[in-house]
């Protein structure tokens, strides 16, 4: 089960059904056949700077931040991924740098979320190659039209 929470302010701004749509499509092309549990929280600047201070020591807004669970439900058989924390307003800014609109900003940051839920990581140009691979298999296959990918330039 996917649950998505999206704060106030930006509730009648992102579309609930299509961030499940692209977590599906991600988790069963990565990972077919496996059942997952994951939260996804779209937030403002302000509560994502919190969470990046508290767990990464990083004072300063980011796009999105994946905190794995990965602990298996020994009832049900699902697997728990986790969380991916999402800012709106980080997204909505690099959407109008790249010239995406915002969901389409939202729907890249949930892939890459899943991604590094799934162990996918960019600390490495070998690793980096890898991400960046599934990424644009996953823009592919959703339609999802590519200007720039979130952490590109890290």
């Amino acid at each position: 089960m996917i649950s998505i929470h999206t704060r106030k302010p930006y509730i009648r701004k992102v579309s609930k059904k299509r961030i499940i749509k692209v977590a599906e499509e991600a988790l069963s092309v990565m990972q077919p056949g496996y059942i997952f549990d994951l939260t996804i929280i779209v937030c403002s600047d302000p509560e994502i700077t919190r969470i990046n201070k508290n767990y990464r020591h990083l004072d300063q807004p980011t796009d999105v931040l994946s905190f794995t669970n990965d602990v298996i439900d020994p009832d049900t058989k699902s697997r728990n991924l986790g969380d991916i924390v999402i800012s709106y307003d980080t997204a909505s800014k690099q959407a109008h740098q790249a010239g995406n609109d915002p969901q389409t900003e939202i729907d890249m940051l949930v892939i890459h979320g899943v991604l590094h839920l799934l162990g996918f990581d960019h600390d490495n140009k070998a690793q980096k190659m890898i991400m960046w691979k599934n990424q644009y298999k996953l823009h592919e296959r959703l339609g999802i039209s590519v200007n720039s990918l979130p952490g590109e330039n890290d």
